[in-house]
């Protein structure tokens, strides 16, 4: 089994200890390219063909949000196969945009795979991601590599019989990854469960049907009747919901949460909280036979344990959720500009106002003047961390993280160099270490050295 990077533990540096660990691979940065030239104004609210929907229209563009980091994909948007990579963003201290590339799988040390092109050429690339999943914070990553043969994530035709995918994890937000399994001949990631397995699904052989499997629990998860093949969406406590054919969910006992709804199709994400009498959820959702609002967003109220259609928003764009605040109603979203000659028809993240249906282009870093779209194409927005951040910098080494803030506080975890902490906002003077409260991805609280933390100066 390969082991790519771990997240180191029990030994690193605080402004005491003398950092003798393995060292970590290190995000690499990117300039931001151009911004682009200004948007057109705020477009006009569409009437719906479903009673009390609301049509998402378009504000003013956006700045990239302050104590915001994003997780995308990147890669080629409308084309075959999976993202090229995971990029994080978010401003650094001084205010500048920080791109820092997460997952490349060039740089992995796996074999490269070939492809002919019709003219005779040869093209080698690094082994394509055809499977990615995450918590909505990107805190656990998990994705699936092909390499070996072809594995595409387009059904039974686009898969070869000795065909081998690899399943990658971080549990620090995406600064170091370990191969948890190899499988195949179609194996990909579709989500990640409570007890941090990963959910796969894999075509054994041709027309045999699918099999969905954890690693590395290495359980197989049988659906529920009237459940169809598509893969599940999984919600943010780890629950997968089976989706029918006829666009409905299911619980993993057959309990019907969503009934099936006809013409209405389930999409591709849930986010929020299904918890009985309390919770509320955004689901995003496609609109089969509502020409021409064809995607669009549900806002559910959990009453008892079933889901209440609070509100319906509706888009002639493709759109899915990053990130959702109930208490804010605001949502990051993928949304896809339309067509020439706006940015080629593709996803641009945006932020996104429920109380009014409008959303907000964030254009920089994601559109320059040089190029219609990029440096991305992909762009889709697959987690949202929540700042003020703490980056961590001990090259070579990994930062203690302290239950106590104290030399002699016991070790609750070491951050690698380049993790993202949450300051929670505290400070302390203690045994001549400045001390700052954090959170780590994995969601511990503690203290750490404000000496390898880079951070934005708080009042």
């Amino acid at each position: 089994m390969l082991l790519l990077a771990a997240t180191l533990a029990g030994c690193g540096s605080d402004g005491v200890d003398t950092p003798t660990d393995t060292p970590t691979p290190t995000a690499s940065a990117a300039a931001s390219p151009t911004q682009a030239t200004t948007p057109p104004s705020s477009t006009s609210p569409t009437a719906s063909p479903i009673p009390g929907a609301i049509v998402l229209s378009r504000g003013a563009d956006s700045p990239f949000p302050d104590d915001m980091a994003f997780i995308i994909e990147t890669g080629c948007w409308g084309c075959d196969g999976g993202p090229d990579s995971l990029v994080r963003l978010y401003r650094n201290p001084s205010g500048a945009m920080r791109i820092e590339t997460l997952l490349d799988p060039k740089g992995l040390g796996y074999p490269p795979q070939h492809s002919t092109a019709p003219d005779g050429t040869v093209y080698e690339y690094g082994p394509p991601i055809n499977g990615v999943a995450m918590n909505p914070d990107g805190s656990t990553i998990a994705v699936s590599l092909c390499i070996h043969g072809g594995c595409d994530a387009g059904g039974l035709g686009t898969w070869e019989a000795d065909s081998v995918s690899a399943i990658l994890l971080s549990t620090n937000g995406g600064v170091a990854w370990r191969e948890v399994g190899q499988g195949g001949p179609a194996l990909r990631v579709v989500g990640l469960l409570a007890d941090r397995d990963i959910l796969t699904m894999n075509y054994l052989e041709p027309l045999a049907g699918v099999e969905f499997r954890t690693y590395p629990g290495n359980r197989v998860l049988t659906p529920p009747a009237g459940a169809s093949d598509y893969p599940p969406i999984v919600t943010v406590a780890g629950e997968p919901l089976w989706r029918t054919v006829g666009g409905g969910l299911l619980l993993g006992d057959g309990t019907v949460l969503i009934s099936d709804r006809g013409d209405f199709h389930v999409g591709w994400r849930i986010i929020g909280d299904l918890t009985p009498d309390k919770g509320s959820f955004l689901l995003s959702v496609d609109l089969a036979g509502q020409a021409p609002y064809n995607y669009g967003l549900e806002v559910y109220d959990m009453t008892g344990s079933t889901p209440a259609l609070r509100q319906l928003y509706e888009s002639v764009q493709f759109v899915i959720p990053g990130w959702w605040s109930p208490k804010d109603d605001s949502a990051v979203i993928t949304v896809d500009v339309p067509p020439p000659p706006e940015y080629m028809g593709v996803p641009v993240p945006a932020l996104l106002d429920l109380s009014s249906g409008e959303y907000r282009l964030i254009t920089d870093p994601f559109v320059s003047d040089e190029r219609p779209y990029q440096p991305y194409g992909r762009s889709r927005v697959d987690a949202v961390q929540i700042g003020p951040f703490a980056r961590v910098v001990t090259p070579g080494s990994c930062l203690n993280i302290r239950l106590s803030p104290s030399v002699t506080g016991e070790v609750g975890d070491c951050a690698a160099d380049g993790v993202l902490l949450t300051e929670v906002g505290e400070i302390l003077d203690a045994d001549g270490v400045s001390w700052v409260r954090v959170r780590t991805p994995a969601g511990l609280d503690g203290w750490a050295s404000a000496k390898y933390l880079e951070r934005r100066p708080r009042p």
